[in-house]
């Protein structure tokens, strides 16, 4: 996540691309993900975005997703600590109605959202086709 907060000080970009992600650590999808909405970045899904790979996702100014892509959600593995800290985050971006929905979802299982879904819940903001 620092190394992560240190190139995009150094760079010119207005984006990243999320190609496909299983997911990773909860606490470093938050970094980013703030670092992302700092610098007023666009995220885009091009394939499959799970798990903390969302947060990261939800932090774009503009948020694409391709027709085809999918976000995975569900909740985190320990759910009470998950909850502390996700549901602020969420809150900041005008989700917390679809991070509750997602903490019903057990940690190993996944809720698939599809790019139509995803602009229905306000997760995305355009499909590109």
């Amino acid at each position: 996540a620092y190394t992560f907060q240190f190139l995009l000080m150094q760079a010119d970009i207005d984006g990243l691309v999320l190609a496909q992600s299983p997911g990773g650590d909860l606490i470093a999808s938050h970094i980013i993900g703030r670092a992302l909405e700092r610098a007023e970045m666009n995220t885009l899904v091009l394939e499959s975005c799970r798990s903390a790979c969302v947060d990261v996702f939800i932090a774009g100014r503009e948020r694409s997703m391709t027709s085809t892509a999918e976000l995975g959600l569900h909740s985190a593995q320990d759910r009470e600590f998950g909850l502390s800290i996700d549901r602020p985050y969420w809150a900041s971006f005008g989700l917390s109605a679809v991070n509750e929905a997602a903490y019903k979802v057990p940690f190993g299982d996944i809720w698939i959202v599809d790019a139509e879904r995803a602009l229905e819940l306000r997760l995305a903001t355009e499909i590109l086709e």
